[in-house]
């Protein structure tokens, strides 16, 4: 899957991503901003591990950010199992993106998704 926009691309991820994802994921501020499963201090190991779940959904749920060629975080959702899945709202959506490229690809993404680009 891939959505292409002005400044970043929405994708699959990649296991070449790993390094990337390490190091931006590796971000207290970004941390203290996700849910508690997500570790810290994050170390490559983690991020190979998020890339071989995110490859091996079906169906694929989980993608990366990339600015530029290079993963700087991910967007995602999960599917209800029950009648949540009649309603829009029950689609849970996450983002994880290196805080200095928030407010210049974030807006941007969120555009492509509202308008199923």
């Amino acid at each position: 899957m891939r959505i292409q926009t002005a400044r970043a691309e929405v994708r699959t991820w990649e296991e070449s991503d790993a390094e990337s994802l390490a190091r931006h994921a590796n971000n207290r501020k970004v941390w203290l901003n996700l849910r508690d499963a997500f570790p810290h201090p994050y170390a490559i190991g983690d991020a190979r591990e998020f890339i071989r779940s995110a490859r091996a959904a079906k169906p694929e749920t989980r993608f990366a950010i990339a600015v530029e060629g290079r993963a700087a975080g991910g967007i995602g959702f999960t599917l209800s199992r029950d009648v949540e899945r009649l309603r829009r709202s029950a689609v849970k959506d996450g983002r994880v993106i290196d805080q200095m490229l928030y407010a210049y690809v974030v807006p941007e993404v969120g555009r492509a998704d509202e308008h199923g680009e």
